[in-house]
């Protein structure tokens, strides 16, 4: 994702969403879940649309979107996909930095 580095922080959590809020309903609850709970709970968060990391041939696999990439000081800890509710995202977000 080197195109997109100056987005990402390398320090810390941060959770970065690849998909498409204009077309995709589970990326669009996500977005705004992660808007209120993301300040909340102090973690940054980076909403990536999908056609960027195409454009960029980044060679990352998207399979589905929401595609959710959970990093700690730069490196990836966990991949999900899809976004269903809050709850089980919240569940997700301890799973990966805890």
């Amino acid at each position: 994702m080197s195109g997109l580095d100056g987005r990402i922080p390398n320090k810390g959590n941060v959770i970065i969403a690849i998909g498409n809020i204009n077309t995709c309903e589970p990326c669009r609850k996500l977005e705004e879940f992660m808007k209120k709970y993301g300040k909340e709970i102090g973690i940054p968060f980076v909403s990536i649309p999908v056609h960027e990391i195409e454009a960029e041939n980044s060679g990352l696999k998207i399979i589905s979107i929401p595609k959710i990439i959970f990093m700690r000081d730069g490196s990836v800890v966990m991949n999900a996909e899809g976004f269903s509710n809050g709850e089980n995202f919240k569940e997700l977000i301890k799973i990966a930095f805890q």
